[in-house]
């Protein structure tokens, strides 16, 4: 606390030029247990040193409080230790000689994507560097997940089961990719699969989601117009 307080209220300091267009009022220790009157005490007058300094980026009602693991209620606390516990599959880029056994596999998949892409994308040059994109995009999420498969097995199946139950629905409603443009479906599917899983790597989760439209896209006769 001692050596931290005394860079946050030097002006010359990092602190002051990051800080410099806000309020800071409160400074918190978070520390394994609490159970010292003397930290406390130690605290208030670091804390009225600080005020006293009238430094520009601290509030007037500036304390230094300190908590433990007694200061979060139950839920909170389980939420935080399932953060700490982040999922993070390690997945390589996919290579050329991949993309080439998927493209030279299955020629429709990448038929498909030139005919729903070439409504956004004219350029023929540029459609085809998007193809490749969309290609290389899938077969990094298929193997990211299965790298979760592996990692986290529980965590796999719910992923698989929401993106099942997205193209369910899109199959059913329209055929038309709802949230269009593509960002927005791509941000939902997102944002249901790491609410479904928070401690999922958020890039992980973006990688699978990017791999799920792609795969869309590829298989599934869904318009985007």
């Amino acid at each position: 606390m001692t050596t931290d307080i005394k860079k946050f209220s030097d002006l010359n300091g990092g602190a002051a030029a990051i800080l410099k267009n806000q309020k800071i009022k409160r400074w918190i220790l978070a520390v394994p247990l609490h159970d010292s009157k003397a930290v406390v005490e130690h605290a208030a007058k670091k804390a009225a040193i600080v005020r006293a300094k009238k430094l520009p980026y601290v509030d007037v009602d500036f304390q230094i409080i300190i908590q433990d693991r007694e200061t979060f209620d139950a839920d909170t606390w389980n939420h935080r230790m399932l953060l700490r516990r982040r999922i993070r599959p390690v997945v390589p880029e996919p290579t050329d000689d991949e993309i080439a056994v998927l493209s030279e596999g299955d020629q429709t998949l990448a038929d498909n994507l030139r005919t729903k892409m070439v409504k956004r994308v004219s350029d023929p040059g540029e459609l085809e560097d998007v193809v490749d994109d969309l290609l290389r995009v899938f077969v990094h999420s298929e193997n990211a997940k299965d790298a979760l498969r592996y990692m986290a097995p529980d965590a796999y199946e719910e992923v698989v089961r929401l993106i099942s139950e997205r193209l369910r629905r899109l199959r059913l409603g329209s055929r038309k990719l709802f949230g269009d443009p593509l960002d927005a479906e791509i941000d939902s599917l997102k944002a249901a699969i790491l609410a479904a899983v928070p401690n999922l790597d958020p890039g992980a989760a973006d990688t699978i989601a990017l791999g799920a439209v792609s795969d869309w896209l590829m298989r599934c006769p869904l318009r985007l117009d």
